[in-house]
């Protein structure tokens, strides 16, 4: 098959020696010498010779061999080659991969459907980069406030709003943790006066709604790392509510982890505690956060203590201050203890939401939550512009070991 002009002599060659090697043996099989031992020594003799002489110069008859080495260091010439010559082959199989995995990014990083992010999203950056729009847009606003410090904002002025997020996982059975409402996050956003003026109720805020849900992640992540708890619990499990800060620091700040009572029309304060002590409720007892308990040892005490039970009673000036005292405690205990207490029952409010009674009127929740590409229509299409960011961790454990303890 490879034959050409430059092998002819070494054929010419070898077709001799056959023929003399048949001559031979013709010869010595007269002389009755058997002939397989004949053709073994002529070829013992001949062998050398044909392998000095014709083989080295007959490779072209051999099939050629290449080891494994060669044919890798072969095989990309001539994919690359193939792939130059508009053969409609494409580049190396890693180069596909590589491409395959760039599109991904790219169509995740354009995407902003619920749910049609081919990679995954890391909120833990996402939060990292938001607490320095939420710095920014606080200076922002400090600027601004001291430029024009009337406050007579126009329609177009920007202004900005901070709200405190709380989460739960009421439907999920082992959630202890999240069993009622926990704040986890507090939200900046900035808007045009006019758009805020719109919507000056929370519960009908369709930016609030629209915010919560573009950054749902966010706020879930800002939940995992101020309580581990949440790290267990379904992202798709988990319901927010909103409200102002300072409702949540008025009623639910100042009452739990201040513990003070905010009827602002008494003189003193009380803590949880100095209540539980004065109704004679037994902190290590369930009872102690028990609306039904609290009520008969209210009732109780201040059947003992009321002035009508002394009227006809000689008694010193001493005594009577000292029965009155008494008895404005045990009322002040009263209203401390009612405060953020749920039914035994468990129906109707949650402790967290029955915080601050009718007062808290901003507290808002569960958020309905909306597709995240409707979402950024909505605030795209009101100028709007939120940052998130986590609160701090031993808060969010405080109503976390509270919640527990509930549950226990």
């Amino acid at each position: 098959r490879h034959v050409d002009a430059s092998t002819t002599p070494f054929i010419f060659f070898y077709l001799c020696s056959v023929a003399r090697i048949y001559s031979i043996v013709t010869m010595l099989s007269r002389n009755r010498i058997h002939l397989t031992a004949a053709i073994a020594a002529l070829f013992v003799c001949v062998g050398p010779l044909v392998e000095s002489f014709v083989l080295p110069n007959c490779q072209s008859f051999a099939p050629r061999t290449t080891s494994s080495s060669e044919r890798q260091k072969e095989q990309p010439t001539f994919v690359l080659s193939a792939a130059g010559m508009g053969m409609g082959m494409g580049s190396p199989t890693k180069n596909k991969k590589k491409n395959k995995k760039g599109s991904k990014k790219n169509k995740a990083s354009s995407g902003g459907g619920n749910g049609g992010d081919s990679a995954p999203f890391n909120a833990n950056a996402s939060l990292m980069r938001m607490e320095k729009v939420y710095d920014e847009m606080a200076k922002a606003d400090a600027k601004a406030m001291q430029k024009d410090s009337s406050e007579n904002y126009q329609g177009d002025d920007k202004v900005m709003s901070e709200y405190i997020i709380a989460a739960r996982a009421p439907t999920v059975k082992d959630a202890k943790a999240a069993s009622d409402w926990v704040p986890v996050a507090q939200m900046a956003m900035v808007r045009p006066y006019a758009v805020a003026r719109a919507s000056e109720a929370v519960s009908s805020d369709d930016n609030i709604k629209a915010v919560v849900s573009q950054y749902c992640r966010e706020i879930g992540q800002s939940a995992i790392l101020g309580a581990p708890a949440f790290k267990s619990i379904p992202r798709n499990a988990i319901e927010y509510s909103v409200e102002s800060t300072e409702s949540f620091y008025k009623h639910v700040y100042d009452v739990v982890i201040e513990g003070k009572n905010e009827d602002a029309n008494n003189d003193q304060v009380m803590t949880k505690a100095e209540a539980r002590k004065v109704l004679e409720l037994d902190g290590n007892n369930a009872d102690a956060n028990d609306v039904s308990a609290i009520k008969r040892s209210y009732r109780k005490l201040s059947m003992k203590l009321h002035p009508d039970r002394f009227v006809g009673v000689e008694r010193t000036e001493e005594e009577i201050k000292a029965t009155s005292d008494q008895f404005a405690q045990v009322k002040l205990a009263y209203e401390t203890m009612s405060s953020g207490v749920r039914s035994a029952d468990g129906k109707g409010m949650s402790w967290y939401e029955s915080l601050g009674g009718r007062e808290r009127t901003e507290f808002y929740g569960p958020i309905p939550l909306m597709a995240r590409d409707l979402s950024k229509t909505i605030m795209d299409r009101h100028q709007v512009q939120s940052a998130i960011v986590g609160l701090d961790p031993e808060l969010v454990q405080s109503f976390v070991a509270r919640n527990q303890a509930a549950k226990a």
